[in-house]
């Protein structure tokens, strides 16, 4: 571990705890959400004792009693810290609340609020109740948890979160004894607040319970398994921007997941298939740094193909011919996307990235390769042989849990806080996943984002020198030449 990392933090943490004992709670969220966005990129420890202590603290510090209210019983309060509309977790889960006949208090941030159509369409299919919140002020935002928990009484809490969410943390800490509390484990292989904020932890694969258990020390009985399946948007296919005639190796997801690497494989893997393929084109779906998309444009002109994010991914993924997972970063949901529109996700896996493919799909490691040519030679396979692909697109297609199981798990989960998906506990080697992250990681930088991210002004006055950086940099931007 890297000493001055640790030191940095600790200094930040003493100036937590001092506003703590201050009373100057706000502030003192700030700096626990800062520390904890730094932890989050750090990522060589998934727990740390010390802002669990502070999440306690605080909680006793806003509310001078326990909550205790008398629960109704269908009712249940989902926090979602994130507000997106169809990506993530949270359509599935509302969904699979409404259709088991629960009423659901949904609180999202307000910068959400117009942006979230498929949520609003479940919602509206059921008994439920929309609440925002302001993503800046951290007190408003557990004083809006506390109204809607008085308002409502719910039996269930769901919280998912953002891995520097104090606020929500220190809501769902005095929550304790009143309802159940579940914790829907998004970021399962990076660090996180608010560990003992929740009776139980649900993960959708092996990897992230055993990390809980060995280094986020969560007792094994607060641990339960739930496999999830991507959201579905319905939309009607909007077209290729060239001739359908073409075979079409399909990859997407943010382009961050295709840089970094030394050896640059991804575009390299591309390069070659194409080559080989005349026949065919590659068409890559995401935002971020297309530089080396770019490159590849200017060596194979007319093959290569960019488009943002579309509505209709799952429809560009059924009209292509292979999927193509990113690399050195792979997309887990997207490997889902491509196993139900039956294109088996070709995944090239390195000792980096082992931990962030396991469990994605259920009972299938067929598409996952340790070495580029069996990738290569399985690709090649897929886009040659029509007979070989429609046997395999038959196959990938139960690797993903059904909304129907999902729906019937989740009920059981309330009702008896079990699921049928049994935890296998093994040792897991986490040693070069965490390396890959050290060689990535800046303080500096890291630190400068952490402001960003919250406008942190605590953190800008504790670090004047980031603070004139900022200004220079913001002076120079406007500036013209």
């Amino acid at each position: 571990m890297d000493n001055n990392v640790l030191k940095n933090i600790s200094d930040l943490k003493r100036k937590a705890y001092s506003y703590i004992e201050d009373n100057k709670l706000e502030k003192a969220q700030a700096m626990i959400a800062a520390i904890s966005y730094i932890l989050y990129h750090w990522n060589q420890i998934y727990v740390d004792d010390d802002l669990e202590k502070c999440i306690h603290i605080l909680s006793h510090k806003f509310f001078s009693s326990s909550c205790n209210y008398i629960s109704q019983n269908k009712v249940v309060l989902f926090y979602d810290a994130f507000g997106l509309n169809t990506r993530g977790l949270a359509c599935i889960y509302l969904k699979a609340l409404v259709e088991n006949g629960y009423k659901i208090v949904y609180l999202a941030p307000k910068n959400a609020e117009d942006d979230q159509d498929a949520i609003y369409s479940i919602l509206s299919k059921g008994d439920s109740i929309t609440i925002y919140f302001s993503p800046q002020s951290y007190t408003f935002k557990i004083k809006t948890i506390e109204n809607a928990v008085k308002s409502y009484k719910p039996k269930y809490a769901f919280l998912y979160s953002k891995p520097d969410d104090v606020a929500a943390c220190v809501a769902f800490d005095h929550l304790k004894g009143a309802c159940i509390r579940y914790k829907i484990n998004l970021t399962d292989d990076a660090f996180w607040l608010g560990r003992d904020c929740f009776d139980y932890c649900i993960e959708f694969r092996d990897v992230g319970a055993n990390i809980s258990a060995k280094y986020r020390k969560i007792p094994k009985t607060k641990l339960i398994k739930l496999p999830f399946y991507p959201y579905i948007n319905d939309s009607s296919f909007e077209g290729f921007p060239f001739s359908e005639d073409k075979k079409v190796i399909f990859s997407g997801g943010s382009l961050y997941k295709t840089l970094g690497d030394r050896n640059n494989t991804f575009y390299r893997i591309v390069e070659g298939l194409l080559n080989k393929h005349n026949d065919t084109v590659f068409l890559y779906a995401g935002n971020g740094d297309d530089s080396e998309l770019i490159h590849l444009q200017k060596k194979l002109p007319e093959r290569i193909y960019h488009i943002n994010e579309r509505t209709d991914l799952f429809q560009v993924m059924k009209h292509s011919t292979i999927y193509l997972n990113t690399y050195p970063i792979v997309g887990g949901l997207m490997m889902q996307y491509a196993a139900i529109a039956g294109r088996p996700p070709l995944t090239y896996r390195s000792k980096e990235s082992d931990l962030d493919i396991q469990g994605i799909l259920l009972n299938d490691n067929s598409v996952i390769f340790d070495s580029i040519e069996s990738l290569e030679a399985e690709a090649d396979k897929l886009l040659d042989d029509a007979e070989y692909r429609k046997q395999r697109e038959y196959n990938i297609k139960n690797t993903v849990i059904s909304s129907d199981e999902f729906n019937k798990q989740l009920r059981r989960l309330l009702e008896r806080q079990s699921t049928g998906f049994i935890i296998r506990f093994d040792d897991i080697e986490i040693d070069a996943y965490q390396e890959s992250y050290i060689e990535r990681f800046d303080y500096e930088t890291v630190l400068e984002k952490a402001i960003a991210n919250r406008e942190n002004m605590t953190l800008f006055f504790y670090y004047p020198h980031l603070f004139m950086r900022r200004i220079i940099k913001k002076l120079f931007s406007k500036l013209k030449f």
